[in-house]
């Protein structure tokens, strides 16, 4: 029994002096930032902060979060799609070619419309992941 304790306290000594060998952990180092995302050009044709509320249905009725929603377009090739009464909001990325716009949802690289420009107002119309998700082809007229 003494021999049991006295390599007990001969390991515990070992190991006090093993961890006190002078090498303090130091704190960690500060993780790198990542750069800031570019910014896409400017898309010709569109004004910075173009709002487009709903206006009506393209072909059937429409439910009535549909009725409120609004896209919200920048400058940058940049928008969001808003629903205010579901606290819903879609923001992603367009192109705009000839009166076209590409909307590339930010949620879903899968989720895809088009939307229409002829004057003031504009024709959504999305694909079908889209509409089975709930969303729903519709006109938007430009706020002024």
């Amino acid at each position: 029994m003494f021999v049991h304790r006295c390599v007990t306290l001969f390991t515990f000594l070992v190991l006090s002096i093993g961890c006190d060998n002078g090498f303090r952990p130091t704190t960690p180092s500060p993780l790198p930032t990542q750069p800031a995302p570019a910014v896409p050009p400017p898309v010709a044709g569109i004004i910075d902060g173009s709002t487009y509320r709903f206006s009506g249905s393209l072909a059937y009725p429409i439910s009535g979060y549909t009725s409120e929603s609004t896209y919200v377009l920048d400058d940058h090739g940049r928008f969001l799609l808003q629903y205010p009464f579901q606290s819903g909001n879609y923001p992603g990325s367009y192109r705009q070619d000839n009166g076209v716009l590409s909307f590339q949802f930010d949620g879903d690289v899968r989720w895809q419309a088009t939307g229409t420009l002829t004057g003031d107002l504009m024709a959504v119309r999305y694909n079908l992941l889209m509409h089975l998700t709930d969303f729903e082809n519709a006109a938007y007229t430009r706020s002024r």
